[in-house]
């Protein structure tokens, strides 16, 4: 963990005086500096409270898929890796990228929070991302993994 993470940390542990909580993760969204700004912009205003991971990138990566946890708490990071806020994941459940559904797609936050352009923004970086990594898959017939999460703390 780097210095700035652990100082963070430790500033959520003292002020919010909670014991029986870990860390469990700290990581970004998207996959640019400039995705991962705006993305935790909308995560600390409140907008986003919900994310989306193509269920194929766990299988790939041998990693098991997140579940709710009252203890295992996450950092989100901005664009240049500091954090921004603390999260806990309150729902995960996987389904078809055809079944995510227009509530899921709201509360992601993005765009005009439509399913509409959810789809297309998804889309368009799945195809990216898998583009990437020299990955043939279909979209439209993969497993998308669904959390949904609240922010518990953020420095103001």
């Amino acid at each position: 963990m780097n210095k700035t993470i652990e100082v963070f940390w430790e500033s959520f542990l003292k002020e919010t005086k909670l014991k029986h909580v870990h860390l469990h993760d700290a990581w970004a969204f998207g996959d640019t500096a400039l995705l991962a700004d705006e993305l935790a912009l909308l995560t600390v205003k409140g907008i986003k409270t919900a994310t989306s991971s193509a269920y194929i990138e766990y299988v790939l990566a041998n990693e098991p898929l997140p579940h709710p946890s009252e203890q295992a708490l996450e950092i989100i990071l901005d664009g240049h890796e500091n954090p921004v806020a603390v999260i806990q994941v309150t729902k995960v459940y996987v389904v078809p990228f055809a079944d995510v559904t227009a509530e899921h797609a709201y509360k992601e936050g993005e765009a005009d929070r439509s399913l509409k352009s959810w789809r297309k923004i998804h889309r368009q970086y799945w195809q990216r991302m898998f583009k990437d990594r020299g990955l043939v898959i279909e979209i439209d017939e993969m497993d998308v993994v669904c959390e949904e999460f609240e922010v518990i703390w953020y420095p103001q």
